[in-house]
């Protein structure tokens, strides 16, 4: 009481005094608050008066990070200092439940300066942190401390690596980690293979693994409580390793991102329970445009043991109910049609199901196969993704308004992809993207109207070309929209909405 007497009152603009209400706010209240904010900006409140002046010593969520400088040495020194003192002044007597280093810039100073981080992880492990997460540009080569791998309080850790290369990690030999739940690592190498088997079953309670751009060498995973597994390794490299096998019975969640010329071979054991999966194969993660071009270099031999693998991967995610496939993946299995007739296995718990095909008439039989293999599928998600085939670079098909009766009857070249070996009976929500009112469209429509007897809704996002005008676009969707009411229909009532 004696300090809120010390408060000075504030006046409003009509010269009335105020309680200074933040001030008089419940200490925990005020620690919530802070805990949403940067230290740097929790110890500035030290100033507002004497009940402020060490309020912020007894908080349990410290994060610092560290913004770019105008004199690059002389605030990493500041950087560095500012660390220590926080450390130093801080009321040790309590716990840090979140620590937070993050440095999202490239910073060479960080790589040529010994900054004390092993002593900072000692204090931080010895007050039993539960959340530590270390975004640094560390050194191309460079040993963590010893002491986080070792941290039986430790519920969550982020190793990220910010650089333009990847950082070659050191793992220590004992790890001691039995209430990590969250890990994920990023811009990471580590070469051991054993060390990091290890590093992984020193954590029996993992609920949650995300390895990003990352080279990890990973064999036989045993994780019997991993719910969300993440593998996403893009332009720099992938994943090492012939086999990467994982036994998580209960997983949920399972995100794969990967170039499709390594040769990656992933095995997942009895996964059941799995609920959701995003599985995105690239022809060369080293090219950003992913050029179409680049994939007619592979051989016969290549694009026969790409779909095997994918195909394999496919089989052993057959539980899931909301599946996401990516355009190169549809497209080397739809390079091996013979391989779709061999392969007999139902997703009979599938519920949902988003593509993003290059919507060609060689990849209808693969995108009605999946249909045939999916008799439950409820709602059905399709981004279209253009495809540059042409040798002129042009796209492959015509828009509905460059059809006119003098032009030649196509609709021969599609006979094989018009009619589904089955019915959808239960599909009931279609949604197209990136629709343009290319002929193509309106083909694969027609194959989704005449086998949707209890479709309810199809609606369609229109990709607006700026380049084409208003009116143009208006003209084209409207002549588009005409062509498709009068395509017949399995159901009675469908729902049509251009967006």
């Amino acid at each position: 009481m004696e300090e809120e007497s010390e408060i000075s009152p504030i006046s409003d603009y009509n010269g009335e005094e105020e309680v200074d209400r933040l001030s008089n706010l419940p200490e925990s209240l005020i620690h919530h608050i802070l805990s949403f904010t940067d230290m740097k900006y929790s110890i500035q409140t030290s100033v507002l008066s004497k009940r402020w002046r060490y309020i912020w010593t007894p908080l349990r969520t410290l994060s610092m990070k560290y913004s770019t400088p105008r004199k690059l040495h002389k605030d990493v020194d500041a950087y560095m200092y500012f660390v220590e003192r926080v450390l130093m002044l801080r009321d040790n007597a309590c716990d840090i439940q979140k620590f937070h280093l993050i440095c999202q810039k490239y910073v060479e100073p960080f790589t040529e300066i010994n900054f004390p981080l092993e002593t900072w992880m000692l204090g931080v492990v010895r007050r039993n942190v539960q959340d530590l997460l270390l975004n640094l540009p560390l050194p191309e080569e460079s040993v963590l401390p010893p002491c986080i791998f070792t941290c039986k309080s430790l519920m969550k850790l982020v190793l990220c690596c910010y650089g333009w290369k990847l950082t070659a990690v050191t793992l220590p030999k004992s790890f001691d980690l039995p209430k990590l739940k969250t890990l994920k690592l990023k811009g990471l190498t580590i070469y051991d293979i054993d060390l990091t088997n290890k590093f992984l079953s020193s954590c029996p309670v993992l609920e949650s693994l995300a390895i990003t751009r990352s080279s990890v060498n990973l064999t036989d995973i045993k994780a019997p409580n991993l719910k969300y597994l993440t593998l996403k390794h893009n332009e720099y490299n992938a994943i090492a390793g012939l086999k990467v096998r994982f036994y998580a019975p209960i997983l949920t969640s399972f995100i794969c991102e990967s170039d499709m010329t390594h040769q990656f071979d992933y095995a997942l054991e009895n996964i059941s329970s799995l609920v959701s999966c995003d599985i995105t194969m690239a022809i060369d993660c080293t090219e950003k445009d992913e050029e179409p071009g680049a994939y007619e270099d592979f051989t016969a031999e290549d694009k026969v043991q790409y779909a095997q693998k994918m195909m394999k991967l496919l089989r052993a995610v057959r539980s899931v109910k909301d599946l996401i496939l990516s355009r190169w993946l549809i497209k080397v299995m739809s390079e091996v049609p013979e391989l779709l007739d061999c392969h007999t296995f139902e997703y009979t718990n599938l519920r949902g199901m988003t593509l993003r095909p290059f919507l060609s008439k060689e990849c209808f039989r693969t995108i009605t196969y999946l249909l045939k293999i999916s008799p439950n599928i409820e709602i059905l998600c399709v981004v279209i993704n253009e495809s540059l085939d042409d040798d002129d670079g042009l796209p492959k098909y015509p828009l509905c308004d460059e059809i006119n009766d003098e032009s030649p009857d196509i609709s021969d070249d599609w006979e094989t992809g018009l009619s589904l070996p089955c019915f959808l009976y239960n599909l009931k929500i279609v949604r197209i993207h990136n629709v343009k009112g290319r002929i193509n469209e309106l083909k694969f429509l027609e194959i989704l109207l005449k086998n949707a007897p209890v479709l309810e809704y199809l609606v369609l996002y229109c990709d607006w070309d700026q380049d084409a005008g208003n009116i143009a676009i208006t003209r084209r969707m409207k002549k588009f929209t005409e062509k498709l009411i009068k395509f017949p229909r399995a159901a009675p009532y469908v729902t049509f909405m251009c967006l």
